[in-house]
């Protein structure tokens, strides 16, 4: 049995997270939850991630 590991991804939007979030995920040791988090309500990787939310940009007065 796999053990289960919960990643979490910051910046998702970038070209190449698609490859990232896969090689996670095609682990043949590790069962991979891959969360993404990034500053777009669009960015590309949201749909290769089980989890997705939008968070404030680093510059915004709200980023903690």
């Amino acid at each position: 049995m796999k053990q289960s590991i919960t990643i979490l991804i910051t910046c998702v939007g970038g070209d190449l997270v698609p490859a990232v979030v896969q090689g996670f995920k095609n682990s043949d040791k590790y069962d991979v939850i891959v969360i993404g988090a990034d500053g777009r309500d669009n960015a590309i990787g949201q749909h290769f991630c089980d989890a997705f939310y939008k968070v404030p940009m680093g510059e915004a007065d709200d980023y903690i």
